[in-house]
């Protein structure tokens, strides 16, 4: 049995689960609802990251890569719910409006403490985006509109750019492997981003809207992927009581370093719990 075929019989298996179980609808309104929530908590998701850069007065080694592109799937996805395009798509629009406004405070954040070259490449990232988007806008408005509604231009773009949504963090695991650092992989973030993918891949099937469901369940896979490689880290590069002791009587618990002190309860009690836990 090829993986398309079996990948296809498991979603036809749970979404008929859960119409045996509950009514159609109201599984739809739940789920409906729980997307509202995940998506408001991933778009959060990365207050932490700025929280640092503030903090620190500069970028460092952060990327903006996933906020572009989340930023593009929220402005594609506004227009895709708007009234003359899909009607009745009201929870889609607010929804992205309000992940429009935050992406748009974390990069007005991220330009302020970035250099001046990175500045640049920014600003011209921006506009071809913004370019994109007059284009998309153009199409839609006056070449899709009539008898003849056509709008699966702007369907696929959004099943690309939410692809390229979930898939952004992805870019970020060739610097996790090379530094051995999960900070540039917060779990948060990639929790989230995995439920919030399985709450609308759920809401898709139910609805057995195809341009939902395609994003949403490679947003599945994708954030899979990066809980993985987070517990990965986790667990691999855990250090161990011998690990702790430097030359200079100081106990390194991650970035921090505390003095050691031999006759301290308190010492040993933290050494009893790293090597227990």
């Amino acid at each position: 049995m090829s993986l398309s075929r079996l990948f296809l019989l498991s979603f036809s298996a749970y979404s008929s689960l859960l119409v045996k179980l509950f009514s159609i609808d109201l599984v739809r309104i739940v789920f409906e609802i729980l997307g509202t929530v995940t998506s408001i908590g991933f778009y959060l998701s990365s207050v932490s990251m700025y929280v640092t850069i503030v903090s620190k007065g500069a970028v460092d080694d952060f990327s903006l890569l996933s906020d572009l592109f989340t930023l593009l799937n929220c402005m594609l996805s506004i227009v895709y719910a708007l009234p003359v395009v899909h009607p009745n798509n009201l929870p889609l629009l607010t929804i992205n409006g309000v992940g429009f406004l935050i992406e748009t405070i974390y990069i007005g954040l991220f330009l302020k403490f970035s250099p001046r070259h990175l500045r640049i490449k920014i600003f011209r990232s921006l506009a071809l985006e913004l370019v994109f988007l007059v284009g998309v806008l153009f199409d839609v408005l006056v070449y899709s509109q009539g008898p003849l509604k056509n709008t699966d231009v702007l369907d696929i773009l959004c099943v690309i750019s939410g692809i390229l949504m979930y898939g952004a963090p992805l870019l970020i695991i060739k610097k996790v492997f090379q530094t051995k650092n999960i900070e540039y992989l917060p779990f948060y973030t990639s929790s989230i981003s995995f439920l919030n993918a399985i709450c609308w891949m759920t809401y898709s099937i139910l609805r057995f809207d195809l341009y939902i469901l395609i994003p949403n369940s490679m947003g599945v896979i994708f954030g899979a992927v990066q809980l993985f490689v987070h517990l990965y880290f986790k667990w691999s590069y855990r250090t161990t009581p011998r690990d702790l002791e430097s030359p200079d009587d100081i106990i390194i618990l991650g970035n921090e370093q505390i003095p050691k002190a031999p006759d301290s309860c308190l010492v040993r009690l933290r050494s009893w719990l790293i090597r227990t836990l």
